[in-house]
C-alpha cells in the first residue's frame, strides 16, 4: 500500500466527517455486508472513497424512525457555516434531477454514490407507501343564543384541538353528501326546529375532512351544563374573537357573524 503525502486540515472535523460517513454506511447494511475504504494522491489533493454493499434504507420513508435516520444522516451532512447554501442545493436537487418520477440520474452530480441507481433500483428505492385516504366527518354546530350571549364550550385538554374554545359540537351520521338527521346532546334539552341553517361549513384536518352545519337556537333559559368538556361560559358575539379558537371555529364565525348582529 501507498502511503498519502501529509494533508492540510482540521483533525476533529475531519474525523467526525468519517465517522459520519461510515455511520452511514453502516445503516446501509441492515442485513450485514462490506464497507470499503480507499485513497489516492491526485493532483495534490487527497481522494477518500467509501463504498458498500448495502441494500441502503429500505423502509418506508413515511416512518418516523425512518425520518429519524434520514434527518440524523443530513444533519451530519450540513455544513454549520453555510446551511442555507446546502438546504437550497438539496432542495434543488430533489426538483429538478432526483424527482421521484423519472429521475434523472444521468445528470446527478452523486450518482456514483447511490445504491438506488447503482442497482437501478430507482422504482423501488426510496420506499414510500401510499398516504392513507381521507375519510370524511360530518358535524353539527349548535349556536345556543340566550338573551345577547352565546354559549361556547371548551374542548378537553387531550385529543384533537385540545383546550380549544367552540359552540357545541356532535359528529352526526350521514348519507351520500346529505346531512344527517339532527341529534341533540341530551344535555341541551333541546327539541324544536333551529331558527336559522347556515350553509355547510368545509375544513380539512390532516387525516380526514370536516363539514360543519351551524344551526342557531334561541333559547328562554340556560339552565344545563354541557357535559364532556373542560368548561364553559356564555359570552357576547364580540367577545368571541378573544378567545383561543380553532380554525374551522373561525370559519364559523366569520360567517355567521353578521346574521347574529341582526338577529335580536
Amino acid at each position: 500500500m501507498r502511503t498519502i503525502s501529509p494533508i492540510e486540515g482540521y483533525p476533529e472535523e475531519i474525523r467526525d466527517a468519517f465517522v459520519g460517513i461510515i455511520l452511514n454506511a453502516i445503516d446501509a447494511l441492515p442485513n450485514g455486508g462490506e464497507i470499503y475504504l480507499t485513497a489516492e494522491e491526485n493532483s495534490g489533493f487527497a481522494w477518500i472513497y467509501v463504498q458498500d454493499n448495502g441494500v441502503g434504507i429500505r423502509d418506508d420513508i413515511r416512518l418516523k424512525n425512518t425520518k429519524s435516520v434520514i434527518n440524523r444522516h443530513a444533519q451530519e451532512l450540513l455544513d454549520p457555516k453555510q446551511p442555507g447554501i446546502f438546504n437550497e442545493a438539496i432542495m434543488e436537487l430533489g426538483a429538478t434531477v432526483c424527482r421521484p418520477q423519472s429521475p434523472k440520474c444521468t445528470f446527478c452530480p452523486i450518482n456514483e454514490l447511490c445504491i438506488a441507481n447503482n442497482k437501478n433500483q430507482t422504482n423501488i428505492i426510496p420506499l414510500k407507501s401510499r398516504r392513507e385516504q381521507r375519510t370524511s366527518r360530518m358535524i353539527n354546530f349548535y349556536i345556543l343564543k340566550y338573551e345577547k350571549s352565546f354559549l361556547l364550550v371548551k374542548r378537553p385538554q387531550k385529543g384533537l384541538l385540545a383546550g380549544l374554545w367552540e359552540f357545541p359540537a356532535s359528529q352526526i351520521i350521514s348519507e351520500g353528501n346529505n346531512p344527517g338527521k339532527l341529534i341533540f346532546p341530551e344535555w341541551m334539552n333541546i327539541r324544536e326546529k333551529p331558527q336559522k341553517v347556515w350553509q355547510p361549513i368545509k375544513h380539512t384536518y390532516t387525516h380526514f375532512n370536516a363539514t360543519y352545519h351551524p344551526y342557531l337556537f334561541i333559547i328562554n333559559n340556560r339552565d344545563f351544563i354541557p357535559a364532556g368538556y373542560e368548561e364553559h361560559k356564555w359570552i357576547s358575539l364580540a367577545e368571541i374573537a378573544r378567545l383561543p379558537i380553532h380554525r374551522a371555529m373561525q370559519k364559523t364565525v366569520e360567517k355567521i357573524s353578521s346574521d347574529l348582529e341582526i338577529i335580536a
